[in-house]
């Protein structure tokens, strides 16, 4: 009964962690964490063999496995420079036509970036609130590839009217409703949130009027906390997404249902 009450409890908190991340704090931050799935290959002939069970692990516990292997094989060359290339290293970390297939050795500065190419990058997005020690890796927060980046750009509209455009905010958590929100407070501009189509796949794009592009970086970086290195500006302009248009009731129908009548 205590562990089944204590087991509620913990339940609870984490709700209430949820919510209060979705408060946005000013000054809050955000760390983008990495870590990779090792290919069959590599996980099957070197990782498996070494304890290693899991979907994903980080770089540097990565390097350690693939040293421990080249220890317990004795696979360094003479002079440390290099590790000696058996058949197993071979089949786990190279492909066909790589230069080093046909080689005796490779030296280590090439092997650790065999292992890397070996491996799926994953990244996780963490939010300043989270407690989440950064040795673990709670696999179901990750998402494969890089951390996708936020995209600000200008775009005109009706002639010579300036607005800028704001895309990639969901992966961050940010409601694009929220920023139109605080970029229509401090700028006294119009601001929206549309969908449009990326790749197949719809996505909320906030719209405001004017150049407020350097000004809207540092809301998402400060206010929103987003790394600025995941935040980029572009020169280029563009055509805002059109506003999608009421299918049915329009006034084309009234004008043709008018020319049936007598």
């Amino acid at each position: 009964e205590t562990r089944a009450q204590h087991e509620k409890i913990k339940g609870k908190d984490r709700k209430q962690g949820k919510k209060q991340r979705k408060k946005r704090e000013p000054g809050r931050e955000m760390e983008v964490r990495t870590a990779y799935q090792p290919l069959n290959k590599l996980k099957e002939a070197i990782f498996a063999p070494l304890g290693f069970r899991s979907k994903l692990i980080s770089l540097s516990d990565a390097r350690k496995l693939l040293w421990s292997y080249v220890k317990a094989n004795e696979l360094e060359t003479p002079d440390n420079r290099g590790v000696r290339l058996d058949p197993i290293l071979r089949q786990a970390l190279l492909r066909k036509g790589d230069k080093f297939l046909m080689a005796a050795s490779i030296p280590k500065k090439d092997l650790a970036q065999k292992l890397t190419q070996a491996m799926a990058k994953h990244y996780c997005i963490m939010i300043e609130e989270d407690e989440e020690d950064a040795k673990f890796i709670d696999e179901s927060r990750y998402s494969r590839g890089d951390a996708p980046e936020i995209l600000i750009s200008q775009g005109s509209r009706q002639g010579n009217k300036v607005v800028t455009m704001v895309e990639g905010l969901e992966p961050w958590e940010i409601d694009p409703k929220e920023l139109a929100q605080l970029v229509r407070k401090k700028h006294a501009c119009s601001t929206t949130v549309q969908t449009t189509l990326r790749k197949k796949k719809e996505i909320k794009m906030v719209v405001a009027q004017g150049d407020v592009k350097s000004e809207i970086k540092d809301y998402v970086t400060q206010v929103f906390g987003v790394p600025g290195r995941y935040v980029s500006i572009s020169n280029k302009i563009t055509k805002p997404p059109k506003k999608q248009k009421n299918k049915g009731g329009g006034g084309g129908n009234r004008a043709r249902i008018a020319s049936l009548m007598p």
